[in-house]
């Protein structure tokens, strides 16, 4: 009887240990999960950023042409002028 007292009380902390172990893994994971989150908040940021700085980029690319345009205009007028 005794035997068997010992066999389930070693079977009973293996099985706490391993309960400890699942805990301890879950605990990572949801570590892990919130760092995964917050690179994934700033990698959106970083997206939204870029957004912006194309719209600008894009904005000042149409003021650029429309300064070649007027500049082009106005030596064709010299040119027609001569």
């Amino acid at each position: 009887m005794k035997l068997f007292t010992n066999l389930f009380k070693t079977k009973q902390q293996k099985v706490r240990e391993a309960c400890q172990d699942i805990h301890a893994l879950i605990e990572d994971s949801q570590s892990h999960i919130a760092d995964m989150q917050e690179i994934i908040q700033s990698m959106i940021d970083g997206v939204k950023s870029m957004q912006e700085n194309i719209k600008e980029y894009q904005r000042l690319s149409e003021d650029n042409i429309a300064l070649c345009d007027d500049i082009i205009r106005y030596l064709n007028e010299k040119e027609g002028d001569k």
